[in-house]
């Protein structure tokens, strides 16, 4: 179990820090920057499922 929140952690960190990225460049135009809101929440939700069912 330990392992498993270790690792969903990292990965949400990451992907946090990707996302957060993509969301302060200039060059990326409003509705991608949308679009990866959307793509990180899901991802999130996905991540928050698999640790929930494995718990």
């Amino acid at each position: 179990m330990a392992p498993l929140l270790i690792l969903a952690l990292l990965v949400f960190a990451f992907l946090t820090f990707r996302y957060s990225k993509i969301l302060v460049r200039k060059d990326i135009s409003a509705a991608n920057k949308r679009l990866a809101i959307v793509f990180y929440l899901i991802a999130v939700s996905a991540l928050g499922a698999v640790v929930y069912f494995n718990v």
